[in-house]
């Protein structure tokens, strides 16, 4: 189930039109958001992205 541009849902952390971002660490799955056909996890301490998974500091979290 997608939802519409704009809308928040309450299990996902953001949703920027119909691309789905889950904010989780490096152990973080597609549990959540596995429904969802433009799924992304932003994964905190990992340094390269694989497929769907970006690293956090790529989004500019830098610390």
């Amino acid at each position: 189930m997608d939802c519409i541009p704009g809308y928040y849902h309450k299990k996902w952390n953001a949703i920027h039109y119909l691309d789905v971002f889950e904010i989780g660490g490096r152990k973080k799955g597609f549990d959540q958001v596995k429904q969802s056909k433009n799924a992304f996890l932003a994964c905190d301490e990992i340094e390269l992205g694989v497929g769907a998974k970006i690293p956090l500091w790529m989004f500019g979290f830098l610390y």
